[in-house]
């Protein structure tokens, strides 16, 4: 190439010389010719802003033209459905061939939504009305906001779980008040209902908040419901063993008529939802189980006066469509308790919602807007605060019945709300009937279903670590509470991250033969690996918890799951060794510990003299090294885009060197010193 020419690869690296190999071809050089090895360039940062500047007026132009096109083809209806998403969907609705499909799925999912809607009330120690207003409000408006067209938003086991575990406690003579629809302490209701709704509202705010949020292990686990099988009055606990233990302190007052008929409902239940798990066909069964059980108890009561025979009944309730409840959102009394509540209620519900909007939208070929479902969510959980519900979440069970019933549409939510509706305005009061060991077989039944014993027996079997964080939640939801044994989890698990991160992979490349991909050898045995040449990845972030590892590996050649006594792999007492090159692709962040690690790095490597070669830094890498000065003490021309480039260049410089001790007629002075200058007579030697 003459002066005057270009090299293209020299223009997009800033005019970088490249390094011609002198070593004879391999015969993968041979039938793969190589492209020109690249260094790193440098992240300087007049010309990122000279960049920034001159794309300006572009970017100005793009802006302009893209906002014209808009509202040239933009209907009014696709600007409502950017803030209203069933907009959208209803312009372009089937009717003739959705419709029917909706309606089904609607009444079905209503039906089963109405006996589990005061399950889960009488589980959160809240009145009939506030299940049955958490499954008519927030599942409408979740049709308007939300992307899913399966999931049904309303009361769920665990959400109302944690809403009672959360504030009971906090509301003084709240344990009196086992019934909340006839409560031995009046007041004391108002004021756990009040907290309800606040809990609701707070929580519709962190979902509309909620979209940086990431979460890690979450549980679910009832405790409650259990003791209506034996007909006790007994106070509400924060864990399974309080609860068994009141049982248990309670076995005189055990009644087996209630035991009876609540075992004999929970195997209808329970029977049901397995068949209609089994086949197609079979599927109304999993609606009609909660129905089912429903009618018969109420019959029973109306039939033979089993309320006037000691069988506890949901008592007096009142017909009518929601009131507002808007004056009951403030004062906020004793904001703390409310506020860890509905933040642990936002998490649980964030990762239960989503997976299972995911998992039906896979299922039904189109996907899901995250930042649309907390939205969704968000505004559910507001509107229930208006009309006095419970938190919601989306319902696994109802949604499961919801696509298996043929849901096309957000329609099939209008629906079952206005089926609740017509219950709550008409039916209602003869709920009043309806047994508590009903109630209890259904909840129970959800517990079954929620408590995933197949999930620890697969988390066991791949991953010993997860299953540990699977335990940790079950056994401590059981023994100390539900907040307790979540807030374990979760901190398991993080301390779990952090310890992975601490010890990250550091496994040692060879190259593939007749390639230039370089591999992990331990799981690639057939990868070259040259001992002048160490190739080594780093498989982590670089950080003050994991610096002393890597650095100790070099050192050592220890990683955590091997030997610390077996010194066959120290990277440092490989015979012949001069250049190590480390690949950077996996690095995706630095921190000042982590630089001043490599700066210590490359002092060790320096005086056993050998050289530090980088592959493949970020960006986020070298903008960190450049600003500590740490890409000078390094070299740039040490600084590579590709493993195979640094691996040339080593072998490179030690056939120069080579030819150089053996073109040389008179040895140097001796003394050793290192790459950067004058090779000495023992230096040499041991390049050969």
């Amino acid at each position: 190439m003459s002066a005057s020419e270009t090299n293209p690869s020299e223009v997009a690296f800033g005019h970088m010389p490249i390094l011609e190999p002198l070593l004879p071809p391999t015969a993968a050089d041979t039938q793969h010719p190589q492209p020109p090895r690249h260094r790193v360039p440098s992240s300087n940062t007049d010309l990122a802003g000279a960049a920034v500047a001159s794309a300006h007026g572009n970017i100005t132009r793009l802006v302009k033209s893209r906002v014209k096109h808009w509202t040239a083809t933009f209907t009014i209806v696709d600007w409502i459905s950017v803030f209203i998403p069933a907009a959208g969907w209803l312009s372009k609705y089937k009717w003739d061939k959705w419709l029917t499909a909706d309606l089904i799925a609607g009444i079905t999912v209503g039906i089963m939504a109405v006996p589990e809607a005061i399950s889960y009330a009488n589980l959160a120690g809240l009145p009939s009305e506030f299940g049955m207003t958490a499954t008519l409000v927030p599942c409408i408006i979740y049709a308007l906001f939300g992307s899913s067209r399966q999931l049904a938003v309303g009361p769920v086991a665990m959400m109302c779980l944690l809403l009672s575990s959360g504030m009971i406690d906090n509301i003084d003579g709240q344990y009196d008040n086992e019934d909340p629809n006839r409560p031995a302490n009046p007041e004391a209701q108002h004021a756990y209902n009040t907290a309800a709704i606040q809990i609701s509202l707070i929580a519709g705010l962190m979902f509309l908040a909620a979209g940086a949020l990431h979460l890690g292990f979450l549980t679910q686990f009832l405790s409650h419901s259990v003791k209506y099988f034996l007909g006790v009055e007994i106070s509400r606990h924060w864990s399974v063993v309080g609860t068994t233990e009141a049982i248990l302190r309670h076995e005189p007052e055990w009644e087996w008529q209630e035991a009876a008929m609540g075992l004999t409902f929970l195997a209808i239940v329970v029977t049901m939802k397995h068949f209609g798990r089994q086949k197609k066909k079979w599927a109304w069964m999993r609606s009609a189980g909660p129905l089912l059980v429903t009618v018969l108890g109420i019959a029973s009561v109306w039939a033979f006066g089993l309320d006037k025979k000691g069988i506890k009944t949901v008592g007096k309730v009142e017909a009518g469509l929601p009131r507002i409840y808007v004056q009951r959102w403030f004062p906020l009394h004793d904001p703390q308790p409310k506020v860890l509540t509905a933040g642990i209620i936002t998490l649980v519900a964030l990762m239960e919602s989503i997976a299972v909007a995911k998992t039906l939208a896979d299922r039904n070929n189109y996907s899901i807007s995250p930042n649309r479902e907390l939205v969704g969510l968000g505004m559910a959980n507001a509107a229930g605060a208006v009309f006095g519900a419970c938190p919601v979440s989306g319902s696994f069970s109802r949604s499961a019945v919801s696509n298996d019933s043929g849901a096309r549409t957000g329609l099939t939510a209008v629906f079952t709300g206005a089926l609740v509706a017509f219950v709550m305005a008409f039916i209602m009061p003869v709920f009043a009937l309806l047994p508590m060991n009903v109630l209890a077989a259904i909840i129970t039944a959800s517990l079954f279903s929620n408590l995933e014993i197949s999930e620890s027996t697969y988390l066991f079997k791949i991953n010993k670590l997860d299953w540990v964080v699977w335990m940790t939640s079950f056994l401590g939801t059981v023994f100390l509470g539900v907040e307790i044994g979540l807030s374990l989890a979760i901190g398991l698990a993080l301390l779990l991250v952090i310890y992975e991160s601490a010890f990250p992979g550091v496994p040692i490349l060879g190259r593939l033969p007749e390639s230039t991909i370089y591999r992990n050898k331990d799981q690639y045995p057939n990868a070259e690996v040259d001992d002048r040449v160490t190739v080594m990845r780093i498989d982590a972030p670089i950080y003050f918890a994991n610096v002393e590892y890597i650095l100790d590996f070099v050192r050592s050649g220890h990683q955590k799951e091997q030997d610390p006594d077996d010194e066959s792999c120290a990277i440092l007492a490989t015979e012949g060794l001069r250049f190590l090159v480390i690949d950077m692709s996996a690095v995706t962040y630095i921190d000042t510990a982590g630089l001043r690690g490599l700066e210590a790095l490359l002092g060790i490597l320096q005086a056993n003299d050998i050289q530090l070669l980088l592959a493949n830094p970020s960006h986020v890498v070298m903008t960190m090294m450049d600003s500590s000065g740490l890409t000078d003490l390094i070299g740039r021309e040490h600084l590579f885009v590709e493993v195979h480039d640094a691996v040339q260049h080593a072998h490179e410089d030690i056939e120069r060197i080579s030819m150089e001790l053996r073109n040389r007629p008179q040895a140097p002075r001796a003394g050793s010193i290192s790459l950067h200058g004058r090779p000495s007579i023992e230096y040499l030697n041991k390049m050969i």
